[in-house]
């Protein structure tokens, strides 16, 4: 019963260890596997990241150049009224290809170049002269600005019904509580409508659609980022964020007195400045591509670095300068772009991994670390819940055999007890009046008080440990050993065995007396209970080598191979059960082979020829001196 209730104590202790520790190990590991699965999935995310701030900031770089570039044309046309006017503008202004002068609905160009008066005149003469219509572009932030900002947010896919927009107006104060909030400027509305469209793909579909019923032309991107197709099944297109819808001149001119207008031909961009005069004609100028390309290239950062290679790409996809690299590039599949501006339709400035095996080699690496680490997590996890198990396996079964100790001893120390008792009074009765009788129940309870104070010994040696010190004197073990087989005598011989002694020279050694006594009693002891029919036990003393040996054989019934090591183990017994017919407590091996190695020796097991076992006891030699040797194997 106490061995069941021990077991299930046992598995009670497993269960917790395993669904307190390896359970929660398992999952924090599969989490860690999951993780590093999607790696590179994060890792090109965060650098998408970087890279796009790094676009973002030369795409506003170049924004800033084209305000520039329109407040500079601006300023240098300013006075110029006539066609007189054209030539030192054209002679000064390098940005200028081609200036005009539009007077009466009648076009006079001022260029030194036929050829370029040629390319102007077909890309902008119908248009400027006759009342003809170009594509005039623009973004549909800026297009659909105020469609976008009066969506309810819900729509937009934003949580709050305050929305974005809440965050540009101020709070009302107690006297404006009535008073209806004022709406953010042009710009901030058109900011707004850009992260509304850059959050939610819905709004960006039904946006685009709006626009294409009302006539705006929607063109798809010349690129297709790499990093916004990381998670879809195959490569999709985008749509531009420019729009364009055709206008004539005059409705240009109604809309405004100055502009910037790009054209897009199969020689490229074209981009022509125009301004209404106080006279009400028209002057203006074609701009040098050359020298805007220039222009532009001067406000990008460095085109090629260890980590990207980032330029411009026109409207043809091709950038306007290539920086020179190891590998070839495919210039319509960059990492990540953005679209410049209206006024550069269709232009985009991208980046481009310079190692395009650089994320999944790092991706590779991080996964390849954190599966040695799950592994040598599960490898710890393992061992150390074996070692727990085992632990707990062998403090309950020592539990066990503790508990089961106590009631041997119990029932050993009752046994010599109520022999001597049962001597006792028979002797005090006075019934038994041979002397030979009376000698013989003596010498019974002599051996019964020996063999009770060798219990006590052995019970005391365990309480006591390895803590125990033993103070040492030269003795001669191989009479101790001779004085303790004659004192075993009586009883032995009573019990039917044959003894013998033998013993080469003195042996001396520095010991403790009662303490090797103790050694000899347990392995005689010993054999005694394991001896059955043939019962002879003889003591050997010689010397070997350095140490001197006391052999101790019997003819018993032997020990298997697989339990010569066990038999020295405390409390361990070949037949544990209390109904054993060889009653002992399982410490008189293990108590003599500790005394034996603390005088530097030790107690070892051997088969004996012919049948039985043999036990040697190995201690060093002393001289008187200088220390004896150990010997600890």
């Amino acid at each position: 019963m106490k061995v069941k209730l021990g077991r299930n104590k046992s598995i009670s202790l497993l269960l917790i260890l395993f669904f307190a520790v390896i359970v929660p190990c398992m999952a924090l590991s599969l989490l860690a596997l999951r993780a590093a699965d999607r790696e590179s999935v994060y890792l090109e995310k965060r650098l998408e990241n970087t890279l796009l701030a790094e676009v973002d900031l030369a795409t506003r770089a170049v924004n800033d150049l084209l305000s520039a570039l329109t407040s500079e044309l601006l300023e240098s046309s300013s006075g110029v009224s006539g066609i007189f006017d054209l030539r030192p503008w054209h002679q000064d202004e390098i940005l200028s290809d081609v200036p005009f002068l539009l007077k009466n609905g009648k076009l006079t160009l001022v260029g030194v170049n036929p050829r370029r008066e040629e390319v102007f005149l077909e890309s902008f003469g119908a248009f400027l002269e006759n009342g003809a219509t170009l594509p005039v572009y623009d973004s549909v932030a800026q297009v659909y600005k105020k469609e976008l900002y009066d969506m309810p947010d819900e729509k937009a896919g934003y949580a709050s019904s305050a929305g974005i927009s809440a965050v540009l107006a101020p709070a009302p104060s107690a006297e404006e509580d009535a008073v209806k909030m004022k709406k953010p400027s042009s710009a901030a509305q058109k900011q707004l409508a850009e992260s509304k469209l850059a959050i939610d793909p819905r709004v960006r579909e039904e946006a685009f659609s709006a626009l294409s019923e009302q006539g705006f032309e929607v063109s798809q991107r010349n690129v297709i980022p790499q990093a916004a197709q990381a998670e879809k099944e195959a490569p999709t297109e985008d749509l531009s964020v420019t729009v364009s819808k055709n206008y004539s001149f005059r409705d240009l001119r109604a809309r405004d007195n100055h502009g910037l207008l790009p054209r897009l031909t199969d020689r490229g961009l074209s981009l022509l400045f125009w301004r209404t005069t106080e006279s009400g004609d028209v002057i203006g100028t074609s701009i040098d591509m050359n020298v805007l390309k220039d222009r532009l290239i001067g406000r990008l950062p460095a085109l090629y670095s260890d980590a990207r290679v980032l330029t411009i790409l026109d409207n043809a996809g091709n950038p306007i300068i290539a920086p020179e690299t190891e590998r070839a590039i495919d210039w319509r599949r960059p990492f990540v772009s953005r679209e410049i501006s209206p006024l550069l339709p269709r232009w985009e400035i991208a980046a481009w991994l310079t190692d395009p095996d650089l994320l999944s080699s790092q991706a590779q690496f991080t996964k390849r670390i954190v599966w040695v680490s799950v592994a040598a997590l599960f490898l710890v996890i393992a061992a150390g819940s074996y070692l727990v198990s085992r632990m707990i396996s062998y403090e309950m079964r020592i539990a066990g055999q503790k508990t089961t100790f106590v009631a041997t001893v119990s029932h050993e120390l009752k046994t010599p007890l109520t022999s001597i008792r049962l001597f006792a009074e028979m002797l005090l009765s006075g019934k038994q009046r041979d002397e030979e009788k009376q000698k013989e129940y003596l010498k019974t309870m002599m051996s019964e008080a020996e063999r009770l104070s060798g219990l006590v010994d052995n019970v005391l040696a365990f309480s006591k440990g390895d803590g125990v010190e033993y103070q040492k004197q030269e003795l001669d073990i191989g009479e101790l050993a001779h004085d303790v087989l004659e004192q075993l005598r009586p009883h032995l011989e009573k019990q039917g065995f044959a003894l013998s002694f033998e013993k080469e020279q003195n042996l001396f050694v520095l010991g403790n007396r009662e303490a090797l006594k103790q050694v000899f009693m347990n392995i005689i002891s010993n054999a005694e209970k394991y001896s059955d029919k043939s019962r002879e036990i003889s003591v050997a003393c010689l010397k070997n080598g350095a140490f001197a040996q006391i052999r101790i054989a019997d003819r018993g019934i032997g020990i298997a191979p697989a339990q010569a090591q066990k038999i020295f183990d405390e409390f361990y017994r070949v037949d544990e059960s209390l109904a054993a017919l060889r009653s002992g407590t399982g410490l008189g091996l293990s108590i003599a082979r500790n005394i034996a190695r603390k005088h530097g020796g030790n107690v070892r097991h051997e088969p004996r020829p012919g049948g039985g076992s043999a036990f040697i006891l190995d201690i060093p030699l002393y001289h008187g001196d200088g220390e004896a040797k150990r010997h600890d194997t």
